[in-house]
């Protein structure tokens, strides 16, 4: 059993090893959502960063959230976006567009050896907002409650990246 356990230490080691080598962008601090839109700036890892367009079409780019939890799970769904303009009203026809995400079975902390995580495909949308001339540099998320949402809930996503991953 011992065995075991420190192989999967030592592929978990390997594998998170990897995953920083390809996170091109991130958000330093965690995120709490408020009864209203959320709008957080990514952090190129690099300084010489040109910008999302100029990762595209070297391999699939994904925007990973990480460590997803509620002190009480909030009734409401986020709808994200991609480099959203601050004072737009969009919809889930906007080409920054991504998905959503609820707090359905979230744990009431965050647990940092086993997070809730989920991640969104972001080639399409790179497409859609090069094409509507709307890459930002550097990238933004926006959070928008799909309703009103009450205070005192304190949804969180502790980490929040865009990364590369391999074919």
């Amino acid at each position: 059993m011992w065995r075991f356990s420190l192989l999967f230490g030592v592929i978990l080691a390997l594998s998170s090893t990897a995953w920083a080598d390809d996170m091109l962008y991130d958000v330093v601090q965690p995120v709490e959502l408020g009864v209203g839109r959320t709008q957080v700036e990514l952090q190129a890892s690099t300084p010489t960063d040109q910008g999302l367009a100029s990762w595209m079409g070297r391999g699939p780019l994904v925007l990973a959230l990480s460590g997803i939890w509620a002190a009480e799970a909030p009734a409401v769904a986020y709808h994200l976006y991609l480099d959203l303009p601050r004072d737009s009203i969009p919809g889930v026809d906007d080409p920054g567009y991504l998905g959503g995400l609820n707090f359905y079975d979230t744990p009431d902390r965050y647990v940092a050896e086993n997070p809730k995580r989920l991640s969104f495909l972001l080639d399409q949308a790179l497409v859609r907002l090069r094409d509507a001339g709307r890459l930002t540099q550097p990238p933004t998320l926006t959070f928008i409650p799909v309703r009103p949402e009450e205070p005192g809930y304190s949804p969180r996503v502790e980490h929040i990246s865009i990364i590369m991953t391999s074919d």
